[in-house]
């Protein structure tokens, strides 16, 4: 890194924001993986703009780099380093914890950890979804069963869609159970029962035999009692088709229920999307 982008780094600690005509070509590089990485952005100011930093540790980061002897405010947080070494967030090793959506459908749902509580029936009532910061040392749980709900627009449906169903509220996991979700799920029990509303095709049902793997005996796959039926007449190729190589791994579950979805699926061909029940109810 040259000296005219160090200057201009310790411009922008200072001062929160640098005009764009204090950015030489020369700095440009540097500069450019900042704004990809959302650290700064530009802004119009008067006739011309202006640089603002956004995440002050992405640019101390990038300037301990190049000046190891300059004094820091502090730690550098994962994707603040993955900045400065990759170039790209995305490549740090979190540390933050997850969070997770929660809407409830019944007259009450609360979900507590130690003395903290979240009542999720009146959050679902007043703002739509409810959310909490999840991390595997801490004690959130519910007494109410929980369902696990793989598509938003079947989420943000829920009580047209399992009104009836025994669930206290539902999670929405957004086509992938994280493995530090499965690690949160793993650490103790959260619900006294984990119902699975998965898609029916090789992805979906991974993910529900990996959480049913760390949470021995809590988790249960819901199956539309009319599944073989719904396949042939609404299935899509492509669930099974892109996803083929995966079902070798899945049948070494030895999940009964399982594998006789997967008999279904290969024989039609095809795989079953959660939305389409939306259009049934």
């Amino acid at each position: 890194m040259n000296e005219l982008t160090v200057r201009l780094l310790k411009r922008l600690l200072d001062a929160g924001a640098v005009p764009l005509s204090a950015v030489k070509k020369r700095s440009g590089n540097d500069i450019a993986s900042l704004l990809h990485s959302g650290a700064v952005v530009e802004e119009r100011a008067g006739g011309g703009g202006r640089l603002v930093m956004i995440h002050r540790e992405a640019v101390e980061g990038m300037l301990r780099a190049a000046r190891p002897d300059w004094e820091s405010t502090g730690e550098v947080p994962p994707r603040a380093e993955a900045v400065r070494r990759f170039r790209n967030a995305k490549k740090a090793t979190p540390d933050s914890p997850n969070f997770v959506l929660l809407r409830s459908c019944r007259d009450s749902c609360v979900w507590r950890n130690g003395h903290a509580e979240v009542d999720v029936t009146e959050l679902t009532r007043r703002t739509g979804v409810a959310g909490i910061a999840v991390s595997p040392d801490d004690d959130w749980c519910t007494d109410a069963p929980l369902g696990m709900i793989e598509n938003k627009e079947v989420f943000w449906h829920c009580d047209k869609l399992y009104r009836n169903s025994e669930c206290g509220c539902f999670m929405y996991y957004a086509g992938n159970v994280m493995e530090r979700v499965i690690a949160w799920f793993a650490k103790r029990p959260r619900a006294p029962r984990v119902l699975f509303f998965p898609d029916y095709d090789p992805v979906g049902l991974g993910n529900y035999l990996a959480l049913k793997q760390a949470c021995s005996g809590q988790v249960e796959l819901v199956v539309p009692p009319d599944f073989e039926q719904l396949l042939k007449t609404w299935g899509k190729q492509d669930l099974l088709g892109k996803n083929t190589h995966r079902l070798t791994k899945i049948l070494e579950h030895g999940d009964n229920e399982v594998r006789r979805l997967v008999e279904l699926m290969q024989e039609y061909g095809c795989g079953l999307e959660q939305e389409i029940l939306l259009t049934l109810a």
